[in-house]
């Protein structure tokens, strides 16, 4: 749960290369929001080192990664009275973890005069039965219709290299838990996320995506503190009760963004984060021009990652599903019949980064 509910997500636009001539600067409009209704944007998760260094007049070459596993967004154009500065928003499936998938999970992003924000998301509630946890199969958890309004500012305009700004803000998010054998009946668990984040452009000049495409850029580093907190019935949970929930009450999570930003897109070109020092998979984006089958295909979401003993594949699951080592070489493979969700065990596998393989998709997964 702890590192998936702030999802600041991303898509884009076609790219085209651009010669660097002087320092780039993104205003308000440079950006393309309200869009046309049901746009489809491409993500490419690509594997390898995204370690950049900051300066003025770079080219950060990325050429050399692997571009792997592909996440098709469809951004919608929003007017809606419970998120009034979003002019857009996508529904990206949530992995909350113990079992929770939210696949209706909708983030909105808005552009006021100077800043690009994501401001709010909505959650489609659903019940999940927790009965292979407590045994009793009437025993339920259920995540509740809720809205959410906050200001998450990505680009604040106009963005030029030194231009620094802050973001304050918290989550909620609440449950409700039906356990027999403790005599809960629709007890109310809530999760809170208290955020700060401070932006600050570090970087200006040339960006090779893995692709070989080439643009203007600046590189914005984001650094910020995420406090989690579990609450039972209204009042702080005990300690012991949330780590058997699978939370750590009052958790302190660092995280570290590096993202390009380029004229023309209404997201970063290509980022990567780092959460508690470990970096995550980095991705760009390869095009709007998506068909419509690509658009109508569910995407491969692996879960936890890192994983420990087993690994949680869900969407188009239909074939072989391989896991290579970093020289290439299949360490483990499986097949599976069409199926939106399967279990790989890895438990065999010594720690390490490796590659999985599954129908046209690659990601990058960390076994611990």
């Amino acid at each position: 749960m702890k590192k998936t509910l702030l999802s600041i997500s991303v898509f884009a636009l076609a790219l085209m290369p651009l010669a660097s001539f002087g320092q780039i600067t993104i205003e308000s409009y440079d950006f393309r929001l309200p869009v046309g209704a049901d746009t489809a944007y491409l993500q490419v998760v690509a594997a390898g080192n995204s370690t950049v260094t900051p300066g003025t007049n770079m080219t950060w070459d990325q050429s050399g990664l692997f571009g792997g596993a592909n996440l098709d967004y469809v951004l919608e154009s929003v007017s809606d009275p419970n998120h009034p500065n979003a002019q857009g928003r996508i529904d990206i499936p949530a992995n909350l973890g113990n079992g929770l998938f939210l696949d209706e999970f909708y983030t909105y992003y808005g552009v006021n005069g100077n800043s690009y924000s994501e401001v709010g998301f909505e959650i489609e509630g659903k019940s999940f039965s927790i009965g292979n946890l407590t045994g009793d199969m009437n025993d339920t958890i259920k995540t509740l219709d809720t809205i959410f309004n906050y200001d998450a500012k990505i680009l604040q305009f106009p963005a030029t290299m030194g231009d620094n700004w802050t973001s304050n803000f918290h989550i909620w998010v609440p449950f409700t838990i039906t356990v027999e054998s403790a005599a809960w009946y629709g007890d109310t668990i809530a999760l809170r996320q208290d955020v700060v984040l401070h932006d600050t452009v570090k970087g200006w000049g040339t960006i090779i995506l893995p692709t070989g495409e080439s643009m203007d850029a600046i590189l914005v580093q984001t650094t910020g503190i995420r406090v989690d907190s579990a609450y039972f019935n209204g009042a702080p949970m005990n300690p012991v009760l949330a780590q058997q929930f699978g939370f750590t009450q009052n958790d302190t999570i660092r995280f570290n963004r590096m993202a390009f930003y380029t004229k023309g897109l209404n997201y970063s070109a290509y980022e990567y984060s780092e959460i508690d020092g470990q970096q995550g998979t980095p991705t760009f984006y390869r095009t709007s021009n998506i068909s419509v089958d690509e658009s109508a295909a569910l995407p491969l979401v692996v879960y936890p990652n890192p994983a420990y003993d087993v690994i949680e594949l869900m969407g188009n699951v239909d074939g072989a599903v391989q896991v290579l080592n970093l020289n290439g070489q299949v360490v483990i493979e499986r097949e599976f019949e069409a199926t939106e969700s399967a279990r790989l065990d890895v438990s065999a596998l010594p720690s390490g980064v490796y590659l999985l393989r599954a129908a046209n998709q690659t990601i990058r997964i960390t076994i611990e």
